[in-house]
């Protein structure tokens, strides 16, 4: 990993452990040490790490988050980030959102993608590596 790449930083927001876990396998396979994982089991949690980061940090960063989590669904943590940090770039994973929601979600220009649970999961990398403008990786390499 080269200094650059230190500043890329993948922040997955979910109260479910076990995504969490299949979040940082997937991506570390996939994005091979080209951004730091970070995992924050609540909403809540991710604003205090986001809060801890130095501005400049903040730049080079995607968040993929749930939208139903216990206290903040995803929605109000997209309104709260945005508030804070401005349009940082955030995947929606879920696997009960209504339409309506959905729709309500999409119109937030931060949102790149909602998908569902559990996610295609070179979607997910793709739209990880376009936010990021990282060069895409062969996933068959070993």
């Amino acid at each position: 990993m080269n200094a650059s790449n230190h500043r890329l930083i993948v922040l997955c927001v979910d109260d479910n452990e076990e995504v969490l876990q299949s979040l940082r396998r997937e991506l570390r396979r996939g994005l091979k040490g080209r951004a730091k994982i970070e995992l924050c089991s609540s909403a809540e949690m991710a604003l205090q790490r986001l809060e801890a980061l130095p501005e400049a940090a903040r730049v080079g960063i995607v968040i993929v988050s749930d939208w139903l989590m216990p206290n903040m669904r995803g929605d109000e943590f997209v309104a709260a980030v945005n508030q804070r940090y401005g349009d940082l770039p955030v995947v929606v994973l879920s696997g009960h959102i209504s339409g309506e929601a959905a729709e309500a979600m999409r119109a937030m220009p931060q949102v790149r993608t909602i998908m569902p649970k559990p996610w295609p999961s070179n979607a997910l990398l793709k739209q990880i590596e376009s936010t990021l403008e990282l060069a895409p990786t062969n996933q068959d390499e070993p």
